[in-house]
C-alpha cells in the first residue's frame, strides 16, 4: 500500500487528491496538512512513501520545505505546481532541490480532462513511490581516465524524462567551452522548458536557451526542445537548422526524445554523441539504437546514479548502449 500526504493550504485541493488517491487500489492517504508546520509534526508519527507539496503556502514556502525536507529525510516528492511562468519556475526549482516530478493544476471542466488529470496523478505517484531518494546526488569520486570522446564532434545530444531537472543540472553546469551544439528533451509541457533553460543558462559556462524554429545551431550552445513540441534539425546547405513541429506524440510525449534521435540520425553518424538519462518508460530506446547502427557514440546514464532507470535500461537491454557511465562520470570522460 502506497501511503500519501498532502500538503496543501488549498482545502478543495485536499479533497479532490484525497478522494483521488483513497479510490486509487494500492494507494492511500495517510494525511494532509495545511501548510509545513503541520506537515513536520505529521511526519514525526509517520512516514509516507511520497509526498504532494504545493508551492506557496503561508509561513513556510514549499521550496523551504523542500529543502528541510531533503537534508533531514529524503522522500519522494510530487510537486502541485500552477501553470504559469512564476509557477514553472519554482517548480524547476523544486526539480533541482530534489522533488521527483509535478503535476500542474488545471481547470477540468470537461470529463476527458478529469480522466487525464487522475491518470497523471496515479502514475506520478506510483512512480515516484518507487524512487529511492538521494540525499546528495552523485557525490564520490572514481573518475574515468579522460578520452577526450567528444573531440571533433559535431552534435550532442541528450535525453531525459523524471529526474532529469536533477541530472542536467549536473551535467550541464560542468560543460567546458568549446562544446560543439548540444540539443537536450526533457519531457516537459509548455512554459516549464522556458523556464527551466533559463535556469540551466545561470548556471552554465555555456548559452542555454529553448530551441526556435529555424535557428542555425551553433557551437557552445545547449538547445532545449519546447514544451509540447518535437525538436528535430534539417540540413541546410552546409548549416544544421533546428525544426520544431507539432507532428502527433511519439512514446505519448511530446516533446520525444525518439523523435529527436530519429530526426538527427539522418545527417550524423560518427561525428555525434547521445546520451540517454534518468527517466520513466522507454522513449529513447529505439532512436538510440537507430543512432548506434549509424555510427553514433551512444551513452546511458548508470543504475549507480539513476533517479529512475527505466530509459536507460531499456536501451541498455536493445543492445543500443556503447559506454555506461554514472553521471559524475560522463563530462569527465567526453572532455
Amino acid at each position: 500500500m502506497i501511503k500519501v500526504l498532502i500538503v496543501d493550504d488549498s482545502v478543495s485541493i485536499q479533497k479532490m487528491l484525497s478522494k483521488i488517491i483513497n479510490n486509487t487500489q494500492g494507494m492511500t492517504v495517510i494525511g494532509t496538512a495545511s501548510n509545513p508546520y503541520e506537515a513536520i509534526k505529521l511526519l514525526k508519527i509517520s512516514k509516507p512513501d511520497v509526498i504532494t507539496l504545493d508551492i506557496e503556502m503561508p509561513g513556510m514556502s514549499g521550496l523551504s520545505f523542500l529543502k528541510k525536507l531533503m537534508h533531514n529525510m529524503p522522500l519522494p516528492v510530487v510537486m502541485i505546481s500552477s501553470l504559469t511562468q512564476e509557477g514553472a519556475e519554482a517548480t524547476i526549482k523544486a526539480l533541482s532541490i530534489g522533488a521527483i516530478d509535478f503535476i500542474g493544476k488545471k481547470t477540468l471542466k470537461t470529463k476527458s480532462e478529469k480522466k487525464a488529470f487522475v491518470h497523471e496523478l496515479r502514475s506520478k505517484l506510483k512512480n515516484a513511490a518507487k524512487v529511492n531518494v538521494k540525499p546528495h546526488l552523485n557525490t564520490g569520486k572514481n573518475i574515468p581516465t579522460k578520452s577526450n570522446l567528444a573531440k571533433n564532434k559535431t552534435l550532442i545530444v541528450i535525453g531525459a524524462s523524471t529526474g532529469g531537472v536533477q541530472a542536467l543540472n549536473q551535467l550541464i553546469k560542468d560543460f567546458p567551452l568549446q562544446t560543439p551544439p548540444i540539443l537536450i528533451v526533457q519531457h516537459m509541457p509548455k512554459y516549464f522548458t522556458k523556464a527551466f533553460a533559463n535556469t540551466l543558462n545561470r548556471i552554465s559556462k555555456i548559452t542555454v536557451k529553448e530551441g526556435v524554429n529555424g535557428e542555425v545551431l551553433k557551437n557552445n550552445t545547449a538547445y532545449v526542445a519546447p514544451g509540447d513540441y518535437h525538436m528535430g534539425v534539417k540540413k541546410s546547405k552546409s548549416q544544421y537548422i533546428i525544426e520544431i513541429s507539432q507532428q502527433p506524440k511519439v512514446n505519448r510525449h511530446r516533446p520525444s526524445v525518439d523523435y529527436t534521435f530519429h530526426s538527427i540520425g539522418k545527417y550524423y553518424s560518427s561525428n555525434a554523441i547521445a546520451i540517454l538519462l534518468t527517466g520513466m518508460g522507454d522513449d529513447g530506446a529505439r532512436g538510440m539504437k537507430f543512432l548506434k547502427n549509424k555510427g553514433v557514440i551512444t551513452i546511458a546514464e548508470s543504475e549507480k546514479s539513476a533517479i529512475i532507470f527505466g530509459m536507460p535500461q531499456k536501451a541498455i537491454q536493445l543492445k543500443a548502449v556503447d559506454h555506461i557511465f554514472e553521471l559524475k562520470n560522463m563530462v569527465p570522460y567526453l572532455f
